[in-house]
């Protein structure tokens, strides 16, 4: 018995190791996940709580930060991800409210309402790729409407019931698609990173398929495609962790009391009845603000080849790159906040943010990479048809 009560001792002491790395890494997401799970089997324990209660404030604290710098990116297309990030963090709070009562009352609990949110950042999203798919679509060119085609599939799995989404899918003709079978390989010089030669072999190609496109990430051994594309990478080009620290100090002039009016002679001037005249006096306040503007960013380059499986002729050979970027603006204050501009107001409760891991920035560079690649294809793919049939015209 005393073994195992050894046992359980040594796996708590392992746990809590784990939970506080994760924390001290930023991973505060990842920490309230694995400290629930511990708090549902032994409610009681009290640095659990503890840790708890700071790990789910800085997940709240950093995902509220990225939706504030999204908005204040006045970009029309950040609602997806803004969307995305209000469900992550609804998701995280009703884990944490499923928690014994006695927790709650420790970590004082006090659920947010993200539905409001939740339903106007879909609107918004949904929104924002109808207005880009009905363009296309009313464009006129038959080319657009691959892309209309998709952006439609990203409303479909946001709100399948959105508008007249559905009759607008259902109007799509359903045409045997291209298949293009497409790989990667590494040309770059240098060794490789881990992480991106991992990223490179788990994207999903099927995340890149449009109306009349199909890539494929294995070779059909019935040599079932068209067309063959290679995306030969030649290029990493990291952007180190930069943190920039602007100081300044912003000044009012703000009320404080009254004074009265005297005289040459130092005497008090009274009106008609003998009330003393009075005019308001002010003081200037300030504060101190030291901004910082933390930056990195990750780019992947390479040139995508596009061959005809029948001729074997190459048809394409083009520049593509995937970029990723990470700026993040915060500020700490000394001294009166109602000194501060509008501006600098806004920065009042942010602050400075993990930097990314190359990992991650890594694999969201290889994304987009990939996505900006498979679209070349089927842009020249497009182009291969026009100039072929034409030709056959031609020739009659």
């Amino acid at each position: 018995m005393k073994k195992i009560l050894f046992l359980l001792s040594v796996i708590f002491l392992i746990s809590c190791t784990s939970t506080n790395k994760l924390i001290k890494r930023g991973q505060y997401a990842a920490a309230v996940k694995e400290l629930v799970t511990k708090l549902e089997k032994r409610p009681g324990k009290k640095k659990a709580i503890r840790q708890l209660d700071v790990a789910y404030n800085l997940a709240n604290s950093k995902e509220s930060n990225y939706i504030r710098n999204l908005k204040l990116s006045g970009q029309p297309d950040i609602w997806r991800e803004v969307y995305e990030t209000y469900k992550s963090l609804a998701v995280r709070q009703e884990r944490v409210s499923d928690l014994g009562v006695d927790v709650k009352t420790q970590l004082q609990f006090a659920p947010e309402n993200y539905r409001d949110l939740l339903d106007e950042s879909l609107e918004k999203a949904c929104e924002y790729y109808y207005v880009l798919a009905t363009k296309k679509l009313d464009s006129g060119n038959l080319d657009e409407h691959p892309q209309a085609f998709q952006y439609l599939l990203e409303i479909n799995k946001l709100n399948p019931d959105y508008k007249d989404v559905p009759e607008l899918l259902a109007n799509f003709e359903k045409v045997e698609p291209l298949y293009v079978y497409f790989r990667v390989e590494n040309k770059y010089p240098n060794q490789l990173p881990a992480a991106m030669a991992k990223a490179m072999n788990s994207i999903d190609l099927s995340d890149f398929d449009v109306a009349g496109y199909r890539f494929l990430k294995e070779k059909p051994k019935n040599g079932g495609f068209q067309y063959y594309a290679e995306l030969k990478i030649f290029d990493l080009m990291i952007s180190p962790e930069k943190t920039e620290e602007v100081f300044y100090t912003e000044s009012a002039d703000i009320q404080d009391g009254v004074a009265y009016k005297v005289d040459e002679a130092g005497e008090f001037i009274v009106d008609s009845l003998g009330n003393k005249f009075e005019m308001p006096k002010y003081k200037t306040i300030a504060c101190h603000v030291t901004e910082s503007t933390q930056r990195k960013s990750m780019l992947v380059g390479g040139i995508i080849e596009i061959h005809e499986k029948a001729t074997g002729d190459k048809i394409a050979e083009t520049e593509v790159v995937g970029e990723t970027k990470f700026n993040h603006h915060s500020a700490t204050f000394d001294g009166d906040l109602n000194a501060l501009s509008a501006e600098s107001y806004e920065l009042v409760g942010t602050r400075m943010m993990e930097y990314p891991s190359d990992q991650a920035m890594i694999k969201k560079a290889t994304e987009k990479m990939g996505k900006n690649a498979v679209e070349i294809v089927s842009e020249e793919i497009e182009k291969r048809k026009v100039i072929v049939g034409s030709s056959k015209k031609k020739r009659k």
